[in-house]
Protein backbone atom coordinates (compact mmCIF):
# COMPACT_ATOMS: atom_id res chain seq x y z
CA UNK A 1 0.00 0.00 0.00
CA UNK A 2 1.14 3.56 -0.94
CA UNK A 3 2.06 6.07 1.93
CA UNK A 4 -0.07 9.73 1.11
CA UNK A 5 2.16 12.52 2.70
CA UNK A 6 -0.15 15.78 3.39
CA UNK A 7 0.21 18.85 3.64
CA UNK A 8 0.93 19.10 7.19
CA UNK A 9 3.08 15.60 6.94
CA UNK A 10 5.27 18.59 4.97
CA UNK A 11 4.83 21.32 7.42
CA UNK A 12 5.36 19.04 10.57
CA UNK A 13 8.58 18.17 8.75
CA UNK A 14 10.10 21.66 8.08
CA UNK A 15 9.22 22.88 11.39
CA UNK A 16 11.45 20.10 13.00
CA UNK A 17 14.23 20.70 10.47
CA UNK A 18 13.54 24.31 11.15
CA UNK A 19 13.58 24.01 15.29
CA UNK A 20 16.81 21.39 14.52
CA UNK A 21 18.75 22.81 12.21
CA UNK A 22 17.63 26.74 11.52
CA UNK A 23 16.43 28.00 7.91
CA UNK A 24 19.26 26.37 6.33
CA UNK A 25 17.67 23.12 6.84
CA UNK A 26 14.49 24.29 4.80
CA UNK A 27 14.64 22.99 1.15
CA UNK A 28 12.57 20.28 -0.73
CA UNK A 29 15.60 18.07 -1.33
CA UNK A 30 15.98 17.56 2.79
CA UNK A 31 12.27 17.02 3.91
CA UNK A 32 12.01 14.79 1.01
CA UNK A 33 15.16 13.12 2.66
CA UNK A 34 13.98 13.19 6.25
CA UNK A 35 10.46 12.08 5.46
CA UNK A 36 11.71 9.16 2.67
CA UNK A 37 9.97 10.09 -0.38
CA UNK A 38 10.99 11.66 -3.44
CA UNK A 39 10.51 15.11 -5.14
CA UNK A 40 7.61 14.54 -6.89
CA UNK A 41 5.82 13.82 -3.58
CA UNK A 42 5.95 17.46 -3.60
CA UNK A 43 3.89 18.27 -6.18
CA UNK A 44 0.65 19.66 -5.54
CA UNK A 45 -1.38 16.76 -7.32
CA UNK A 46 0.04 14.66 -4.52
CA UNK A 47 -0.73 16.55 -1.17
CA UNK A 48 -4.05 16.14 -0.25
CA UNK A 49 -5.99 17.33 2.54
Amino acid sequence: METRYYIEDWLEGALEALARKGPQAISIQRLCESLGVSRGSFLPDNCSQ
